[in-house]
């Protein structure tokens, strides 16, 4: 490795800890814009996920009585 591209360990450490702050900052702002983007649509997000837990219940009980049929034979 050419020694001009070589980075001391120390260099390398102090970088990664601003990096990983960086990205630690970036993250908490997102996070709280997300909960203002989220909040408007809450109750859209509540009403699909009841819709899907209706759908795999039903689903699940239809299978599972068409086993109970099948296993009565």
């Amino acid at each position: 490795m050419h020694p001009s591209t070589q980075l001391t360990s120390g260099s390398l450490a102090a970088n990664g800890i601003i990096y990983l702050a960086l990205a630690g900052m970036c993250l908490l702002v997102a996070l709280q814009q997300a909960k203002h983007f989220i909040a408007p649509v809450a109750p859209l997000i509540r009403a699909v996920t009841a819709a899907a837990t209706i759908v795999f219940c039903v689903g699940a009980a239809l299978v599972l009585l068409v086993a109970a049929l099948v296993s009565g034979r």
